[in-house]
């Protein structure tokens, strides 16, 4: 009797194997198809116009490393960064450059052109510091964009969710 249960506890031991390796390879492989740009392509045309970054579902993105650094910030550094991020609206122009417009106004320029035909962004901003995003999702009003995190750069929000305000 023993060698009966012991005989049904290792099939059932491979059972489970199987489908832990099978929820494995179905994860990596919908991880690298969106991340490869692969289920969207974006088009210079659907990309045109203005763009507000939706700021709490972005923040949701945030590492780890980089929330412990907001944590460390006094009120005056975190109110700083929040000023900068919060009602962000992008407006990309047929000519190739992008106002970046701050709650407050101000405004930085960068160029962007699409990548991997049409699967990413890459934008240059004027002292030359260039951030790939990859296309994540293209829907109605919907744009999410997430951030090729292979360089030096940082960001506080390495995805970006943003909603078309005008074209």
């Amino acid at each position: 009797m023993a060698k009966g249960f012991a005989h049904r506890c290792f099939y059932l031991l491979k059972a489970v194997k199987r489908c832990v390796l099978a929820s494995i390879l179905i994860f990596l492989t919908s991880s690298l198809s969106a991340q490869d740009g692969e289920l969207v392509k974006l088009e210079e045309s659907n990309l045109v116009g203005i763009w507000q970054l939706d700021f709490s579902k972005s923040r949701k993105t945030t590492s780890k490393e980089m929330d412990g650094q907001l944590k460390k910030m006094n009120a005056q550094q975190l109110k700083k960064v929040n000023d900068q991020l919060i009602d962000l609206k992008y407006h990309f122009k047929s000519d190739h450059y992008v106002d970046i417009i701050r709650a407050d106004g101000k405004t930085s320029v960068s160029n962007w052109e699409l990548g991997d035909n049409g699967g990413s962004i890459i934008l240059t901003d004027e002292s030359g510091l260039v951030r790939k995003y990859y296309v994540i999702e293209l829907k109605n009003k919907k744009l999410v964009l997430k951030m090729d995190l292979e360089g030096k750069y940082k960001p506080v929000l390495p995805e970006l969710f943003l909603n078309r305000l005008s074209n």
